[in-house]
């Protein structure tokens, strides 16, 4: 700071004299590389900048990568939109993962899919040995489809690593259940007009 009182618009501009300013700056010149190197630059900041507890109130472009571990709204009941407006492409989600678990919600709230392409071998539930897992348990009307491709030609396995006695249950006594093709019992082939069934 000056050692002269602040100038007004009524007296005379008193004289510049450096000797009265403290010089932080120590290099023998300042030049646009220096500036660059040290000072930020509208629009475009240059290098890597640190900012602690920032709150910005408008909308923000990262052209690069965001790095972070946590993303949470506002307030514990806020909503939040991932990609909201992207309508093609594909979102990854741990891609690169070989160990570890992927989380979407809780067994309280509800987690709306569209068209979930699952390439893994396993879907458990949470608690191996107990607990029951639903497909689609809420569909009311429409089809179900498992394993429907024309051109499959592996196996459809259901409970056949079963160790003990268990009970497989298809359908209600308001259903019909249409078994097409050949229908084995311990590999024995038997047509379905023999296969005893209780609706």
């Amino acid at each position: 700071m000056s050692i002269y009182p602040q100038p007004n618009w009524t007296e005379s501009l008193t004289t510049f004299n450096t000797a009265n300013y403290e010089q932080s700056i120590t290099t023998s010149s300042i030049s646009t590389a220096y500036l660059n190197a040290n000072f930020l630059k509208y629009p475009i900041a240059q290098g890597d900048e640190t900012f602690t507890n920032t709150s910005n109130t408008g909308d923000s472009i990262i052209a690069g990568t965001l790095s972070t571990n946590t993303i949470q709204g506002t307030t514990t009941s806020s909503n939040i939109s991932l990609f909201p407006l992207l309508t093609t492409q594909t979102i990854e989600l741990g891609t690169a993962m070989t160990t570890g678990t992927i989380k979407i919600g809780t067994s309280t709230n509800s987690n709306h899919l569209g068209l979930l392409d699952f390439t893994g071998n396993t879907m458990n539930h949470t608690t191996p040995t107990t607990g029951t897992v639903h497909l689609c348990y809420n569909q009311t009307t429409g089809a179900l489809g498992i394993a429907n491709n024309a051109s499959r030609t592996g196996a459809v396995n259901i409970c056949t690593g079963a160790s003990a006695l268990s009970l497989i249950t298809i359908g209600s006594t308001n259903t019909t259940t249409n078994l097409n093709g050949t229908v084995k019992n311990n590999s024995i082939p038997l047509t379905p007009s023999v296969v005893s069934m209780q609706f």
